[in-house]
């Protein structure tokens, strides 16, 4: 089993917002739709210290070749949360965000399906 990446941890309170910013589409992939992930958080009311998280989360690069199987595994577990494209190489870059959140956190996958299935 691969161990996991070293990331920054924080204790941040996230809110409802942050994981609807964040943890889309829009966002996450911000480059290639004509925007940037600045962008969007200048538009959004998210606090200052949130900013800064979501930019971190952004800029994470988890993701790789040797983390691909973490990702497909995230992806699996997230199956019913978001609608994912089969073997997508989207998917994962995604997951890998949220695995970002996940151990900046220091949560583990069913606390963040919580988060998302409230809103």
């Amino acid at each position: 089993m691969l161990q996991a990446p070293r990331v920054r941890k924080t204790n941040l309170q996230l809110s409802d917002e942050f994981f609807k910013v964040v943890f889309n589409d829009a966002f996450i992939f911000s480059a290639y739709r004509g925007t940037t992930a600045q962008q969007i958080l200048d538009e959004s009311s998210l606090s200052e210290d949130e900013k800064k998280f979501a930019l971190r989360v952004y800029r994470s690069k988890l993701y790789t070749q040797d983390t691909q199987q973490q990702c497909i595994d995230l992806c699996d577990q997230l199956v019913d949360v978001f609608q994912w494209q089969s073997n997508s190489e989207g998917a994962c870059i995604f997951a890998s965000k949220i695995w970002y959140l996940l151990l900046a956190q220091e949560q583990d996958v069913d606390c963040f399906k919580q988060r998302m299935l409230e809103n």
